[in-house]
Parts: structure tokens; sequence; C-alpha cells
């Protein structure tokens, strides 16, 4: 089972929520930044800075096997950092195919 990191505006956490689930049908293991830093926050027990959190996720991120955008990741400087990390890198973007 691969894992791919779910990649979008953080603002839409039920977008990542829904693609964590499309993502789990097709046999892959998610891996969503929302949820991780949630993770980090509470094993920590108290707040991270956006710095220290950003980095946690570009860490995930290249542990992966493939990257999900999600609606609007264009619009948004985080995906869009994320999209090209994953470039250079070779991380493939992965498409559900809904049927």
């Amino acid at each position: 089972m691969d894992a791919v990191y779910i990649s979008g505006p953080r603002e839409n956490v039920e977008d990542f929520a829904k693609r964590e689930l499309s993502l789990k049908q097709f046999d892959y293991n998610p891996i969503n930044p929302i949820v991780f830093n949630e993770h980090m926050i509470k094993s920590k027990r108290m707040n991270l800075s956006t710095e220290t959190l950003m980095k946690a996720d570009l860490i995930a991120l290249l542990e992966c096997r493939g990257i999900s955008f999600l609606e609007g990741s264009e619009n948004s400087d985080i995906s869009n950092l994320e999209r090209k990390i994953a470039e250079v890198c070779g991380i493939p973007t992965v498409k559900l195919q809904m049927f």
C-alpha cells in the first residue's frame, strides 16, 4: 500500500477528509497533513510554530510514493511549494479515476 500525500488549500479541511477516504478506497495509505499536524500538536502538548509544522509536512511528503492535489491547490502557496518539491524529487501525482 503506497503512501500518498494530500495537498490543497489548508482551509478546506472537509476536502482533505473526503480525499483521504477516496484514497483508502483505492488501497492507498493517505497522508493527510491536517490530521498529521493535529497529532503532532497533541503529542507535544504545546503549540508548534507554522514553520515547524510545515517542515514536518515536507518530510512526510518526501517519504510518500505519490501526491494527490485537491481542487483549488493551484491557488495555494503551500500546495504550489509541495507541487514543485514533488516534481523535483520525482514524486508522481496520483489522480483518482472515480467510476
